[in-house]
């Protein structure tokens, strides 16, 4: 028993060792066991490394944003299709869409021609479209 006290112990202080040196983050980490001036110290981005803008919204069924982060406002294009604008360009990102209502988000996309928009259309199970409430997601790389 004594030994897996004193190996416990040690894993402990050794632990303790480790996570007590690591760099706040954004901070430079110095270089481990290396002369001066031979690496390059590694850089934790504000964000905690993801290097990932997380956005979105919750929208009404007649399109106002009751919620978001980033989401600067949403159009109703007609009976099931919005346009969900944000602060940023989203063209190139991801996205997620659930509605509150038993529709189904048929189409997701970059909206055409406004780099800071996302297009959705809402279908019925029956592809009748249909207004619904919905959050919409999106995750773009920084």
């Amino acid at each position: 028993m004594k030994s897996i006290c004193s190996l416990g112990a040690v894993l402990g202080v050794a632990l303790f060792a480790t996570t007590a040196s690591a760099a706040p983050i954004g901070e430079k980490l110095a270089p481990a066991n290396t002369p001066s001036g031979t690496a390059t110290p590694a850089v934790v981005p504000p964000d905690g490394g993801l290097g990932l803008a997380l956005l979105g919204a919750s929208v009404s069924s007649s399109a106002t944003v009751l919620f978001g982060a980033g989401a600067t406002g949403a159009i109703k294009l007609g009976t099931g299709i919005y346009e969900v604008d944000f602060n940023r360009d989203v063209s190139k990102c991801f996205y997620s869409a659930a509605s509150f209502t038993n529709t189904v988000p048929i189409f997701v996309e970059p909206r055409s021609g406004n780099i800071k928009g996302v297009f959705l259309e809402f279908f019925t199970l029956t592809n009748t479209a249909q207004d619904s409430q919905f959050y919409l997601t999106v995750y773009c790389a920084n």
